[in-house]
Protein backbone atom coordinates (compact mmCIF):
# COMPACT_ATOMS: atom_id res chain seq x y z
CA UNK A 1 0.00 0.00 0.00
CA UNK A 2 2.68 2.47 0.90
CA UNK A 3 4.54 1.58 -2.23
CA UNK A 4 1.50 2.53 -4.29
CA UNK A 5 0.72 5.52 -2.14
CA UNK A 6 4.29 6.83 -2.51
CA UNK A 7 3.57 6.67 -6.89
CA UNK A 8 -0.03 7.94 -6.27
CA UNK A 9 1.77 11.17 -4.68
CA UNK A 10 4.50 11.35 -6.35
CA UNK A 11 4.07 14.87 -7.69
CA UNK A 12 3.12 16.20 -4.19
CA UNK A 13 5.63 14.66 -2.68
CA UNK A 14 8.25 16.20 -4.73
CA UNK A 15 7.14 19.63 -5.67
CA UNK A 16 5.36 20.07 -2.54
CA UNK A 17 6.29 17.94 0.03
CA UNK A 18 7.06 20.78 3.16
CA UNK A 19 2.88 21.00 2.81
CA UNK A 20 2.06 17.31 3.51
CA UNK A 21 0.97 16.78 6.77
CA UNK A 22 3.93 14.80 9.10
CA UNK A 23 1.96 11.27 9.01
CA UNK A 24 1.23 11.67 5.41
CA UNK A 25 4.71 12.47 4.26
CA UNK A 26 6.13 10.02 6.80
CA UNK A 27 3.91 7.33 5.05
CA UNK A 28 5.51 8.16 1.74
CA UNK A 29 8.65 8.51 3.05
CA UNK A 30 8.22 4.66 3.63
CA UNK A 31 6.59 3.94 0.45
CA UNK A 32 9.44 4.95 -1.94
CA UNK A 33 11.81 2.73 0.13
CA UNK A 34 9.83 -0.16 -0.83
CA UNK A 35 12.09 -2.31 -3.35
CA UNK A 36 9.81 -2.76 -6.68
CA UNK A 37 10.99 -7.10 -6.18
CA UNK A 38 9.01 -6.93 -3.03
CA UNK A 39 6.25 -5.31 -4.52
CA UNK A 40 5.66 -7.24 -7.20
CA UNK A 41 5.73 -10.60 -4.90
CA UNK A 42 3.43 -9.10 -2.87
CA UNK A 43 0.99 -8.43 -5.56
CA UNK A 44 1.59 -12.02 -6.86
CA UNK A 45 1.00 -13.10 -2.66
CA UNK A 46 -2.64 -10.95 -3.28
CA UNK A 47 -3.40 -12.85 -6.74
CA UNK A 48 -3.49 -15.84 -4.56
CA UNK A 49 -5.25 -14.70 -1.79
CA UNK A 50 -7.87 -13.16 -4.36
CA UNK A 51 -8.33 -16.49 -5.92
CA UNK A 52 -8.34 -18.53 -1.84
CA UNK A 53 -10.90 -15.85 -0.69
CA UNK A 54 -12.85 -16.67 -3.66
CA UNK A 55 -13.12 -20.42 -3.12
CA UNK A 56 -13.87 -19.91 0.57
CA UNK A 57 -16.73 -17.38 0.05
CA UNK A 58 -18.56 -19.54 -1.91
CA UNK A 59 -19.25 -21.15 1.32
CA UNK A 60 -20.75 -18.27 3.36
CA UNK A 61 -22.94 -15.35 2.44
CA UNK A 62 -20.67 -12.82 3.91
CA UNK A 63 -17.87 -12.52 6.86
CA UNK A 64 -18.35 -10.75 10.11
CA UNK A 65 -15.44 -9.14 11.37
CA UNK A 66 -14.63 -6.30 13.85
CA UNK A 67 -13.89 -2.77 11.98
CA UNK A 68 -11.53 -1.51 13.81
CA UNK A 69 -9.36 -2.65 16.83
CA UNK A 70 -11.26 -0.40 19.21
CA UNK A 71 -13.62 2.01 19.69
CA UNK A 72 -13.61 5.42 17.63
CA UNK A 73 -10.86 8.44 18.12
CA UNK A 74 -11.85 10.76 20.72
CA UNK A 75 -10.20 13.63 18.86
CA UNK A 76 -11.27 14.87 15.08
CA UNK A 77 -7.27 14.07 13.73
CA UNK A 78 -8.10 10.35 12.38
CA UNK A 79 -10.67 8.32 11.89
CA UNK A 80 -9.19 5.56 13.54
CA UNK A 81 -7.10 2.59 12.55
CA UNK A 82 -7.78 1.09 9.73
CA UNK A 83 -5.88 -1.86 10.13
CA UNK A 84 -9.25 -4.24 9.60
CA UNK A 85 -10.28 -2.61 6.51
CA UNK A 86 -6.63 -2.75 4.54
CA UNK A 87 -6.65 -6.76 3.79
CA UNK A 88 -10.07 -6.39 2.48
CA UNK A 89 -9.15 -3.29 0.06
CA UNK A 90 -6.23 -5.64 -0.73
CA UNK A 91 -8.59 -8.37 -1.84
CA UNK A 92 -11.01 -6.33 -4.02
CA UNK A 93 -14.04 -7.17 -2.10
CA UNK A 94 -16.81 -4.95 -0.56
CA UNK A 95 -17.48 -4.00 3.10
CA UNK A 96 -20.19 -2.55 5.00
CA UNK A 97 -19.57 -1.14 8.48
CA UNK A 98 -22.51 -1.08 10.40
CA UNK A 99 -22.40 0.73 14.52
CA UNK A 100 -22.62 -1.17 16.86
CA UNK A 101 -22.91 -0.05 20.59
CA UNK A 102 -20.41 2.32 22.32
CA UNK A 103 -17.18 1.11 24.11
CA UNK A 104 -15.84 2.22 27.32
CA UNK A 105 -15.12 5.61 26.25
CA UNK A 106 -18.79 5.55 25.16
CA UNK A 107 -17.08 5.90 21.88
CA UNK A 108 -18.85 4.27 18.78
CA UNK A 109 -18.23 0.93 17.91
CA UNK A 110 -19.00 -1.01 14.75
CA UNK A 111 -18.70 -4.15 13.40
CA UNK A 112 -18.06 -4.88 9.73
CA UNK A 113 -19.92 -7.62 6.76
CA UNK A 114 -17.32 -8.68 4.02
CA UNK A 115 -18.40 -9.88 0.82
CA UNK A 116 -17.14 -11.82 -2.26
CA UNK A 117 -15.69 -9.82 -4.77
CA UNK A 118 -18.33 -8.25 -7.27
CA UNK A 119 -21.13 -9.12 -4.75
CA UNK A 120 -21.63 -5.52 -3.32
CA UNK A 121 -25.40 -5.11 -4.05
CA UNK A 122 -26.09 -8.54 -2.45
CA UNK A 123 -23.68 -7.27 0.44
CA UNK A 124 -25.65 -4.35 1.03
CA UNK A 125 -29.03 -6.52 1.37
CA UNK A 126 -27.03 -8.15 3.96
CA UNK A 127 -26.16 -5.27 5.84
CA UNK A 128 -29.82 -3.80 5.80
CA UNK A 129 -30.96 -7.35 7.28
CA UNK A 130 -28.24 -7.14 10.06
CA UNK A 131 -29.27 -3.47 10.85
CA UNK A 132 -33.06 -4.87 10.50
CA UNK A 133 -32.57 -7.67 12.53
CA UNK A 134 -29.99 -6.89 14.94
CA UNK A 135 -31.99 -3.73 16.85
CA UNK A 136 -32.84 -4.08 20.57
CA UNK A 137 -36.26 -5.92 20.77
CA UNK A 138 -35.72 -7.31 17.33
Amino acid sequence: MGYETARALGWEYWNHGEQLSSTLRARLDGGWKVPRADYDAMREQARRLRRDLAERMREVDFLLTPSAPSEAPAALASTGDPVFNRAWTLLGVPCVTLPRGTGAHGLPLAVQLVGAHESDMQLLGWAEWVAKNSEPGS
